[in-house]
């Protein structure tokens, strides 16, 4: 068996790991561009979850136990993990002898401050997710022709979309772009869901769920919706 050249960077004395085959270190850089694809700085935790401070960036990616596994291969025993940029990662971690520039791109977390910005943010985002009732198939119409005819637009065509949420807390029409959905696209969105909360009078909470092949990405969106029955 070919030993791989992907190796661990060297961080607070964790030892450094060797991914145990080619297919494994080709399915760990795979992993590493699809994230990339969600976000591109990113802390990974022990636990399975990946979330940014990045308020633009509003995901959460969860890994299974078999790509976490992956993770773990590389990183060690470490629990918190900072993804700095995570191309020039994937980058230094192919390029043989580039495991001194490691460090410039993604870090061992040792700031207790840190460490508790992550928690309240992932924590936040869960608990929202946790308080889904009710999971709706993501469909733009009950039309089967023009539903069709508005994911193209949607995916292909990088149009805005106006989406009636159906069976939710009466929620107002919100206006979506694909880029609330990453790695959705019109070929495979039969795999994302999407559920709506109402958080107060005029506040809404869009959470999407999307299983991709290699792990699910939760969006969280907020959105003002107004009751167009009043008049002044």
């Amino acid at each position: 068996m070919a030993e791989s050249k992907l190796k661990a960077p060297p961080s607070n004395g964790v030892a450094r790991q060797v991914l145990p085959d080619k297919k494994r270190e080709k399915k760990f850089l795979n992993l590493l561009t699809k994230i990339t694809n969600v976000f591109n700085e990113y802390y990974i935790l022990k636990t399975g979850y990946c979330v940014t401070l990045d308020k633009e960036k509003p995901f959460i990616v969860v890994l299974d136990e078999d790509n976490m596994a992956l993770f773990k291969e590389v990183l060690g025993e470490i629990e918190y993990f900072h993804v700095l940029d995570n191309r020039k990662w994937k980058k230094a971690l192919t390029d043989e002898g580039a495991y001194a520039a490691i460090n410039d791109y993604a870090k061992h977390v040792t700031s207790q401050h840190e460490k508790n910005q992550v928690m309240e943010k992932l924590e936040s985002y869960l608990d929202i997710i946790l308080g889904c009732e009710k999971w709706e198939s993501f469909m733009l119409s009950q039309d089967e022709e023009e539903n069709a005819k508005l994911l193209n637009s949607l995916f292909n065509e990088n149009e805005y979309i106006m989406f009636k949420p159906v069976n939710t807390c009466d929620s107002p029409d919100v206006i979506i772009t694909k880029a609330i959905f990453p790695l959705a696209k019109e070929s495979n969105v039969s795999k994302l869901y999407y559920s709506i909360q109402q958080i107060n009078e005029e506040l809404y909470c869009m959470v999407c769920d999307f299983q991709f092949d290699l792990f699910r990405v939760h969006g969280i969106h907020y959105f003002i919706g107004f009751d167009t029955d009043k008049t002044e």
